[in-house]
């Protein structure tokens, strides 16, 4: 899971685990293995989304405390005070520098001799939280304060260790491991080979009363929960082989941890699903101990083994017992194994959670640096495209062998030029390859596409035509001799010339090179290339695209010059003005809309892509970020620079947006954001482009983690006197400007002298879609014909609609595509409270369940947003492997009589890959109408199938 994709606007406090203590000087290190460094600054800044989180860091974990070189480095710390001290600045250092709110000390196990403990930890921990209390605190350099927590077990063998009354003098709270509580390692214990369930009521209520019976607050304690990822993950399950399948009950022995699973691979361990694949293949009933909150199933030949695990139902049971006692909250270890929906997360809460757009990283204008050059031998990385193969890396050095074809020059799939348009020019041996204008300069080799080597020097060149903007280059143009640059065409580019001698003497011929006010060119990367004599290494530097080739003199020559021998010429390259330095598109224009030839030539585009990432996409074997083989959404803008524009890094905007709502899908009202000029120089910046046709009515594009909608209609734009927050003025420590921004999604309103803004969609699980019915060029041909035709929505039909059912019947060859969906639920019905007399009367009544299905869908949207007029609007769905269980529970200490109504039940996101809101959308949704009229006599309480 990135960063990104924590759900933050539902969590309180996300703590970082694991960082290291370096033994050697006691500074905050990764783990072995693991290199954190570029993602701490990502963590810190999820507060941008939600700013009453709180970022922590996790010090220690179970394997710091393995043998080792770490093992002793709690003992030390705590024993001595100056190293206690030198820990602290070290790490104050640390979590200011990187925005941290507090940290969590896990330390596993004082105390506890197999975990390399000393008795003497019991009473010097206490001392060493004491010290770092104080640092923390507001005892430091900075004058800041940050939070502290330490980490604690319930089981009773390693918590004795834990003075926790003098502990709770000097933490903010205390996190609660209750999980693991068994497993294999029982059988070195004085429990011994006996099952007993990972996680425990009744062992976990034990460990509270410790904590009681020492006064401690319930406020002061997280009640830790546990879950594990893989496939569909969900919560999950620990495994024994037991000595005999006669004796299957918790208390009854077991010999050996249970069998691997074809997922999780470990002997001792299943993860959810693979225990729900058991229970189905077997056709088994497992067992819901309610004394532990806990269920367990035996399974394998003759129920050889057992498992225990927790799902829905288990956890309520645990956060009731947390409500019950008013611990201060429960802790997931860990989030980033809930699965892409968060089905884990909204047991444990009861709430909704919606899954995070997962914004490709370093999507947006196509950079050459984005592409590389691989070692000889060696293929492109997963998620990126072969562009062509070469022999000589970026250093120049050549790999050995006849082979002069052994490397790759690989580029990002979803934005990379097509490659089929490229060509290699120049040579063979006299090489100094050159391309034309409005191409760009990709990849020097000493080979190229010839099997002679270039021996007099220069290098040939593979040039790529640019496909945004090429409109505006081609209309760049000479001026006539000593003519300023006509009205059309405002920008002086250059000025060339040449020199003649008539029968009145030397004549000197003086003429400007002129391109269109828009876009707008950065003269200052502008430049000829060639030397001044031969024109040797005349090609454009990479990624900059050639407007003009010229012979003779240009301006910064000497007037003398007579121009390039042997009839070269000399190249002038800029940056790519359009995009933010881009100069291609990742589809041309023409292949998107239908009337892309009319576009002016100032239209620029904005893009954006999402993929689904996770297990459930039935493409997930397809690595990387390939449109064409994941399930992805699709969002393109077109128009002026002056109605639509892009608020994300990623585009080029120097501006960072924070504090951003977390709006509801259904909430159409003005929402507020927050921006901060951190990019470009004082003086030379886009942070306020936004201002060039007006503010209310453009078009914007938002970053990835600023609320859920791509694109949203702008209604101010403000300089405001407010201060930076602390996490970003330590990454911007010079900006200065800050702004309100404020949008909404009314697009129907767009600016009043604007222009007309161009909107495409389309969001699909199929593989292919994107080649199809995407990139694919109008006139090309179908790949294939179809024979099992599905099911096709015919919202609107335009003139080539057989185009788009040949299309989607070319798609709908294969099955056993799409996206799997598995939703669960487990909600209240019916609540009541009552006192009489000495006498507590309490009823309840609640209904859980889960769904399977698997949703295979694709629609393209094309039109305009100023009068929402779309020429075409296409979509097709099937449904497949549909299954659902239901069931309820019922509470009451008399007879119970209710009528729950008719209401919806389950938290379920959208089938659909939807857009923003206020733009048009489609796809399948899920809902479930319940009710249940009851009249039960029950004295505690009963757990109810109702469907199968």
């Amino acid at each position: 899971m990135a960063p990104e994709e924590i759900p933050i606007e539902s969590l309180d406090q996300v703590n970082v685990a694991f960082l290291y203590i370096d033994p050697k000087d006691y500074t905050i290190i990764n783990m072995d293995g693991i290199d954190g460094t570029k993602m701490y600054a990502r963590l810190a800044n999820l507060k941008t989304r939600n700013p009453k989180a709180k970022i922590w860091i996790s010090v220690g974990g179970w394997t710091f405390n393995d043998d080792g070189a770490y093992q002793s480095i709690f003992t030390k710390m705590a024993a001595d005070t100056s190293l206690t001290h030198r820990f602290a600045e070290n790490l104050i250092e640390f979590m200011d520098k990187y925005g941290f709110d507090g940290v969590d000390i896990d330390w596993e196990y004082p105390g506890a001799d197999d975990r390399g403990g000393r008795k003497e930890d019991y009473t010097n921990y206490p001392k060493m939280m004491s010290g770092l209390r104080r640092a923390l605190q507001g005892s430091n350099r900075y004058s800041k304060k940050w939070g502290l927590s330490l980490t604690v077990p319930t089981s009773y063998w390693y918590l004795r260790w834990f003075d926790i009354k003098m502990l709770e003098m000097v933490v903010d709270e205390f996190n609660l491991m209750a999980y693991d509580l068994h497993g294999t390692w029982d059988r070195e214990d004085p429990i011994g080979p006996y099952l007993y369930a990972h996680t425990n009521l009744t062992e976990i209520d034990d460990a509270l009363d410790l904590f009681w019976r020492n006064d401690i607050s319930p406020s002061k304690i997280n009640l830790g929960l546990a879950l594990m990822v893989c496939l569909v993950p969900k919560f999950y399950g620990r495994t024994f082989k037991l000595s005999t399948p006669l004796c299957a009950k918790p208390g009854c022995e077991w010999k050996d941890p249970g069998p691997k699973g074809p997922c999780t691979t470990t002997a001792g361990i299943l993860s959810y699903k693979e225990i729900q694949d058991i229970i189905a293949d077997g056709n088994l009933t497992p067992v819901y101990d309610e004394e532990a909150g806990v269920y367990y199933v035996t399974y394998g030949k003759g129920g050889a083994n057992w498992v225990s695990f927790d799902d829905a139902i288990s956890f309520r049971a645990k956060t009731d017992l947390a409500n019950k006692y008013g611990l201060g909250g429960v802790l997931i270890w860990a989030i980033d194994q809930d699965d892409r929906y968060f089905n884990a997360l909204r047991g444990v809460t009861g709430r909704d959670i919606p899954p995070v757009a997962d914004a490709v990283d370093g999507y947006g204008a196509f950079a050459l640096d984005q592409c590389y050059i691989t070692n000889c031998h060696e293929s492109c990385e997963a998620g990126d495209i072969l562009m062509t193969r070469l022999n000589e890396d970026s250093s120049g050095r050549g790999c050995d062998g006849k082979d002069h074809y052994a490397r790759s020059f690989c580029c990002p799939a979803v934005n990379a030029p097509e490659s089929s348009n490229c060509y290699w020019t120049g040579g063979p041996v006299n090489c100094h390859g050159q391309c034309a204008p409005g191409e760009v300069s990709m990849v020097l080799d000493d080979y190229g596409d010839s099997k002679k080597r270039c021996t007099n020097g220069g290098k040939k060149v593979w040039c790529c035509p640019a496909t945004n903007g090429q409109k505006s280059i081609e209309e760049c143009a000479l001026q006539p001799h000593r003519k300023a640059c006509p009205a059309d065409k405002p920008q002086e580019m250059t000025t060339v010339g040449d020199m003649y001698r008539d029968d009145w003497g030397r004549v000197e011929i003086r003429q400007k090179f002129c391109c269109p006010e828009k876009p707008q060119y950065d003269l200052s990367t502008c430049g000829w290339h060639g030397d001044n004599y031969y024109c040797n290494d005349n090609e454009c530097p990479l990624g900059q695209i050639e407007l003009f080739k010229y012979s003779g003199w240009h301006e910064g020559l000497d007037t003398s010059y007579h121009g390039c021998n042997k009839g070269r010429k000399q190249a002038f390259c800029c940056d790519p003005p359009l995009n933010d330095g881009s100069a291609f598109l990742p589809v041309p224009l023409e292949n998107l809309f239908p009337d892309a030839k009319s576009f002016p030539d100032t239209y620029s585009m904005t893009f954006a892509e999402t993929f689904d990432h996770n297990d459930d996409d039935l493409s997930s074997k397809a690595a990387g970020l390939d449109p064409n083989e994941r399930a992805f959404t699709w969002v393109v803008m077109v128009g002026d620079v002056e109605d639509v524009q892009s608020f994300d890094k990623r585009d080029g905007s120097h501006l960072e947006l924070y504090d951003c709502p977390n709006t509801d899908r259904e909430d159409y009202t003005v929402q507020k954001a927050k921006a901060v000029c951190v990019g470009g120089s004082k003086d030379n910046n886009n942070c306020e482009d936004i201002l060039l046709g007006g503010v209310e009515g453009t078009v914007v594009r938002m970053p990835s983690h600023c609320g859920p909608d791509q694109y949203v209609r702008a209604v101010r734009f403000e300089l405001t006197n407010s201060t930076i927050p602390g996490h970003l003025r330590k990454r911007h420590p010079s900006a200065e400007r800050v702004y309100n921004f404020h949008y909404d999604y009314n697009f129907h309103n767009l600016r009043r002298d604007g222009g007309e803004v161009y909107f495409r969609a389309d969001f699909s699980t199929h593989v292919g879609y994107w080649y199809e019915l995407v990139e694919a060029s109008h006139d090309s041909p179908v790949k294939r014909s179809a024979e099992n035709w599905r099911e096709l929505d015919r919202r609107f039909w335009s003139e080539t609609k057989q185009d788009w059912r040949k299309r989607f019947e070319a798609l709908l060859v294969y099955g056993g595509q799409g996206l799997r969906k598995h939703y669960e639920w487990n909600e209240c019905l019916f609540e009541a409270k009552a006192v009489c007399g000495i006498a507590e009367f309490d009823s309840e009544a609640r209904v859980f369940g889960e769904m399977n299905t698997t949703m295979d869908f694709g629609t393209s949207l094309i039109g305009t947003l100023r009068n929402f007029d779309f020429q075409e609007a296409f979509s097709f769905w099937n449904q497949e492997d549909f299954s659902m269980r239901m069931g309820a529970k019922f509470h009451a200490r008399a007879r119970l009589y209710m009528d729950s109504g008719w209401m919806s039940v389950g938290s379920f996101s959208d089938f659909g890959m939807n857009v923003s809101a206020g733009a048009p959308g489609s796809g399948p949704r899920a809902s479930i109408p319940l009710t249940i009229p009851s009249n039960i006599p029950l004295r505690t309480h009963e757990i109810q199938r109702l469907e199968q």
